[in-house]
């Protein structure tokens, strides 16, 4: 009975087009499991697995015409299979579909159809049999120019192309696998390309059993020996299999029978190979260890020339590769083992644990390893320790190289290491608990072998830094994106690039024939516990995009031992301690998981969302604890402002990325809310861009909710980040919009800091006046609010904007009285800024008051500030004498501009190093970028300035 639902399962699978792999696959099994059904070695499955099988044979859709001509010719229209009616029609299919997309010349189908003796109507006949043939094929057959007949059909179509390709991608037991017979049944066995195409069936045969599983050699060959009865080379594997396999009498009566027949019908004895095979099984020396059975060495196999060299020269007798899915842990394990085969004449072993998907038990993966050995069947315990003793046993001695291909658990792999020899582990998470290994982690490939790969894959060099960018340089995704390129002759590597681009769609382009970035990714998943996979699902609709314990504790308890499993299992990854992401292409697969089967997805984000608020209020309240403007739901998490600081430097990527998710899910409060925690960090670290991009977020959630002061405040802060961009007529819309709603809302504080920041901003226009008017109305109404802080910071205003008008004792006075206010408010980065402003008002003895403002303005991460210090001190030590030491701080100066991307620093900054440098090209050119910048702020009393001191400089070089 089994042998009869193995028959019938191959004829089924084989009629419906399918390999061995792809039934599997469709059917959720290992290719294992099949195979072991369809060759007899595996009892009838019953309930699920029956259905699952059966399922994927009825649903599997083929081509809408498909021919087969490895074995009887077979056609099948619309998945019923025709009868080619007529011998001479079917001749004329068969010759066609053993040279398709070739013109196949009429004398040669004349010949082929009368076997040389054509009638004399041969030219009616012909035409009678093509007519026949078109009422099946339809349009494949097309008449070609001086009266021959071509079949243009591909892969999907014909299974003798399919052969071809798949023999060509994946090596010799899928292309056998096509076979179901001699070539036509037969009937055209002697011409040229069907004489070919079985010697290619042969060949490939003749290279799998040499490094075969011995049970799986045996199942390929006895058919292929009852269309190849006389071929040698055949019987002599078929010998040396049995015996492999444990099977000594089997193999020597094999041997007998082959000889009888070889005396009976030519009267000859065997050949030289057919003899030395029984010899070796006379001798016992047909265990596997003497051949190589490990699978192929890619012939594009590139880059990990490092790590080649370190496992080459490592005496480690355990070598255990892990990494994600796809980085090429097989490739290398079987590249390392081709390159160290020949240290172990007691031969290499290679057995796919199948982690993830049907995975061998130990004891069935002894079994195996014990069989390839050669032990006999019956000798084989059946209890797990004793068949792990007899294998350590009988490696003691024996110098064998063991691959053992997706371990998936220490428990599984500890009784399968050799007592000798060395054995190369191959896992997709890492097997800590092992002893005695050396472990090695892959990461993706460097940008230049990824480059190397894709160009070796297509056989030509190409420019495709955005392909190999966007597959994130994972071997996997690399292979099938070049895969892909190599399929599409049409493709354009920029097409290409365009349809991997959006990040919703790639995962799915990522996919060719039965390789898929998904479906490896998937394996990993179903490893995985469902708290773990849970929390996969969730960090995967995270919008950070790197994330601590804290994080990840707000959506799921037991976070951090959830994360060190994701880590382990080569699903998230840890660039720095306590620090962690995903790879791109698996964020995107866990996004996926997440909206198909994640139902507390809402509420998980909205918990995480809410965790960064928190943390960011915190941080914005430890930065300037003077200013609070609204609860922010308990005490600050961090001690002090430099703590906070780091916090905001290490998660300010994540927290834009949150503002954003926030906006998107309509989450408008706190998306107006986390923008304004954060404005005070990018006002003194200078990240613009996201400064502008946040704000502008913030404004349209402000005006969702209908809070007009946090419409406004949204306001100021966004207009603050146009000054900083010298685009002064959008920052003075934004601030006079502001003082509409602060006035409407009677709002004394609000309008006391807008007139505050339109001060700053006349000022850098040069509307003196109008500076000061709005810096006095400040004053007065900080004054109002009983605001020391803010009363301050407009008496810094008013003494900025005397010091812009060149009335420097009147701002002396005024960064004086600031500076007494911000100590007695315990405003740190006020004083720092009134230290600044009398460091420059006071031309001696200012040096003191500037390097005490740079060591505040260091302690608070204040970048922008720290670079107006450097350009005071520079000032400073120029008019001193200390060139080289002014040189120094200046540059410093210019570097923390155009870091901060503040216009008026970096003007202020080039005019003195312009005025300081003893290179005259040099400083003209300073003087140079500092007038374009001038003229950017629109303030033609400073353009005037730096006009005279370039014209001054310009003097001394033609002098």
């Amino acid at each position: 009975m089994t042998g009869d639902f193995g028959r019938t399962l191959r004829a089924r699978r084989q009629a419906a087009g399918l390999t061995q792999r792809e039934l599997a696959q469709r059917a959720g099994m290992s290719v294992r499991a099949v195979r072991n059904l369809e060759n007899g070695r595996t009892a009838a499955p019953r309930g699920a697995t029956s259905r699952q099988l059966d399922a994927a044979l009825e649903t599997a859709c083929g081509p809408e015409l498909w021919i087969g001509v490895l074995g009887p010719l077979q056609l099948r229209v619309g998945g019923r299979s025709v009868e080619v009616r007529g011998t001479k029609t079917a001749t004329l299919l068969g010759l066609l579909a053993l040279q398709p997309n070739s013109a196949v010349p009429r004398e040669e189908i004349v010949d082929v159809l009368w076997d040389g003796r054509p009638p004399a109507s041969q030219a009616q006949l012909v035409g009678v049999h093509t007519g026949r043939l078109r009422r099946l094929v339809g349009p494949l057959l097309q008449a070609v120019r001086g009266g021959g007949y071509r079949l243009a059909v591909d892969a999907a179509q014909l299974d003798l192309l399919r052969f071809n390709d798949i023999a060509d991608r994946f090596g010799y037991a899928e292309a056998l696998d096509c076979w179901r017979g001699p070539v036509l049944g037969g009937r055209l066995r002697q011409h040229p390309a069907a004489v070919a195409l079985a010697d290619r069936r042969v060949a490939l045969a003749l290279s799998y059993a040499d490094i075969g599983p011995p049970a799986d050699v045996i199942a390929m060959l006895r058919p292929l020996l009852a269309d190849e009865p006389m071929h040698e080379g055949l019987h002599a594997r078929m010998v040396l299999a049995l015996a492999a396999s444990g099977q000594q009498v089997s193999a020597l009566q094999h041997f007998e029978r082959v000889r009888s027949m070889l005396v009976r019908e030519l009267g000859v004895e065997p050949g030289e190979e057919l003899r030395a095979a029984q010899l070796k099984v006379l001798r016992g020396q047909t265990v596997v260890g003497e051949r190589n059975c490990l699978p192929r060495d890619l012939p594009d196999f590139t880059g990990r020339d490092d790590e080649l060299r370190a496992l080459l020269d490592d005496p480690c007798p355990v070598t255990v590769i892990d990494g994600m899915a796809g980085i090429g842990k097989t490739a290398l394990a079987v590249h390392l083992a081709h390159a160290l085969a020949g240290r172990y004449p007691g031969g290499t072993l290679f057995l796919d644990l199948g982690a993830g998907h049907d995975p061998l038990s130990a004891c069935d993966a002894l079994e195996s390893l014990l069989r390839q050995l050669g032990v006999e069947g019956e000798r084989i315990p059946v209890r797990t320790d004793d068949c792990a003793a007899l294998w350590r046993a009988l490696t003691a001695d024996r110098r064998v190289l063991v691959v053992l291909d997706n371990v998936s658990g220490a428990a599984q792999v500890r009784p399968l290491l050799p007592s000798g020899g060395r054995a190369i582990l191959t896992s997709r998470t890492r097997l800590s608990s092992l002893e005695g290994v050396r472990q090695l982690s892959l990461d993706v490939l460097p940008d230049p072998d990824a480059a190397t790969l894709f160009a070796r894959m297509l056989g030509r060099p190409v420019a495709a830094a955005e392909v190999l960018r966007l597959c994130g340089f994972l071997p996997l995704a690399v292979r099938i994106a070049a895969a892909k390129l190599r399929a599409h002759p049409s493709w354009t590597v920029a097409y290409l690039a365009d349809r991997l681009r959006d990040e919703h769609l790639r995962l799915g382009e990522l996919r060719v024939g039965d390789r898929a970035v998904d479906a490896a990714f998937s394996l990993s998943y179903q490893q995985l516990t469902e708290p773990q996979r849970r929390l996969f699902r969730l960090l995967g609709d995270c919008p950070a995009l790197e994330f601590d314990v804290d994080a990840a504790g707000a959506l799921v308890e037991n976070a951090e031992q959830l994360l060190h499993d994701l880590l382990d299992a080569h699903l998230l990854l840890e660039p720095t301690p306590g620090r962690f992401r995903f790879h791109d292409l698996l964020r995107q697969h866990a996004r996926s998981m997440a909206v198909c089967d994640e139902p507390d997805r809402a509420s998980a984000q909205l918990r995480l969302i809410d965790h960064y608020l928190h943390r960011a209020a915190g941080a914005a309240d430890a930065l300037e604890p003077t200013r609070r403007r609204w609860d922010t739901g308990g005490t600050s998490p961090f001690a002090g402002p430099a703590e906070a600081m780091a916090w905001l430097v290490v998660e300010h990527e994540n927290l834009v990325a949150v503002v954003a998710a926030a906006s998107s899910r309509g989450l408008w409060t706190p998306c107006w809310q986390l923008a304004q925690c954060l404005w005070r960090f990018f006002f003194l670290r200078g990240h613009l861009r996201d400064w502008v991009l946040t704000h502008r977020l913030a404004l349209a959630a402000a005006r969702r909710c209908g809070d007009l002061r946090a419409e406004a405040e949204t306001r100021k802060n966004l207009g603050l980040a146009h000054w900083r961009r010298a685009s002064f007529a959008e920052a003075l819309d934004h601030h006079y919009q502001a003082l509409l709603l602060d006035e409407r809302e009677a709002d004394v504080w609000g309008r006391a800091k807008t007139h505050n920041h339109l001060g700053f901003i006349h000022a850098r226009m040069g509307h003196h006046d109008q500076a000061v008017h709005h810096q006095q109305s400040a004053v007065a109404l900080y004054q109002d609010a009983g605001d020391d802080c803010g009363q301050a910071r407009a008496q810094i205003g008013l003494g900025d904007a005397h010091f812009q008008a060149g009335s420097i004792d009147a701002s002396r006075v005024w960064f004086a009285r600031a500076l007494d206010l911000t100590r007695l408010a315990g405003d740190r980065w006020g004083e720092g800024l009134a230290l600044i402003g009398l460091g420059f008002a006071r031309r001696e003895h200012g040096r003191p008051l500037l390097e005490r403002a740079l060591v505040l303005t260091r302690a608070l991460g204040d970048r922008w500030s720290e670079c107006l210090a450097l350009t005071g001190l520079g000032i400073h030590d120029h008019l001193a004498g200390a060139t080289d030491r002014a040189v120094s701080q200046l540059r410093g100066a210019v570097s923390l501009a155009r870091s901060t991307g503040d216009r008026w620093g970096l003007r202020l900054a080039l005019s003195a190093v312009g005025r300081v440098l003893s290179d005259r090209s040099e400083a003209v050119a300073a003087h140079e970028e500092a007038l374009e910048l001038t003229r950017s702020l629109r303030n033609r009393h400073l353009e005037a300035e730096v006009l005279a001191d370039l014209a001054a400089v310009a003097g001394m070089c033609s002098a």
